[in-house]
């Protein structure tokens, strides 16, 4: 197996959620949502591999004391992001040592993180160089047409793409090295920017939801009381 880093890019403040708190210290199911989040990853990891943490440059005294409550015995490196998730992201990628082969990129606020579907990632990853969690949508679909109308879109060829995203560790530096911030939403569409290729598309998992909203948080405290049943 090569060696994995993952990095997990909590440096964003969640305006979205409409809470006092950035919505990555919000409580779920007893403890923070991103301590959620720092378990499940640590889980999936092997000796040898990385674990780097991004978080907002105020906020290192907050996230140690997170970590000290709820993450003991966990090791990780402490990296502080930037204005944006690009920028957050490259100094994630920086702390990356040049021994690791593979480099994952996930959201703080998606604390279901599954070990099957992980390790579909790592499979798929062998002869890839990006491979991006997805899952098919179940709502019929329209988009938006610049004269204000819209038409339908065929959903068998559509797809909701999730975290992490994997990566070679050169391919995924050397994209946000050259293009940084840009109009793409994730990785994955960095990468296809810099390289011109596509990602290779691999089963994702419907509960691997990200927070964004309270109904959100709502419905990943149900999964997780459900997964202790």
């Amino acid at each position: 197996m090569r060696r994995t880093a993952l990095i997990i890019v909590a440096a964003g403040r969640g305006v979205r959620m409409g809470a006092p708190l950035p919505k990555q210290y919000l409580p779920l199911e007893g403890r923070p949502i991103l301590a959620h989040t720092v378990l499940a990853a640590s889980s999936l990891l092997t000796p040898g591999d990385q674990l780097i943490l991004v978080i907002p440059p105020d906020d290192n005294e907050r996230v140690r004391a997170l970590l000290e409550e709820y993450c003991p015995g966990v090791s990780l490196t402490l990296v502080h992001g930037g204005a944006t998730r690009g920028e957050s992201v490259l100094h994630g990628l920086r702390e990356v040592s040049e021994e690791i082969k593979l480099v994952a990129i996930h959201d703080g606020v998606r604390p279901i993180l599954r070990r099957e579907m992980w390790d579909r990632l790592l499979a798929a990853m062998e002869g890839s160089e990006a491979v991006v969690p997805v899952t098919r949508p179940t709502d019929s679909l329209r988009m938006i047409t610049p004269d204000g109308a819209s038409t339908v879109l065929d959903r068998s060829l559509v797809r909701c793409v999730q975290t992490p995203q994997l990566f070679t560790r050169e391919a995924v530096l050397a994209a946000y090295e050259a293009e940084g911030d840009t109009a793409q939403t994730d990785d994955a569409g960095l990468y296809s920017l810099h390289t011109g290729r596509s990602p290779l598309l691999v089963e994702g998992d419907p509960d691997n939801l990200k927070i964004t909203t309270p109904r959100d948080l709502a419905l990943a405290s149900l999964i997780l009381s459900a997964d202790k049943e």
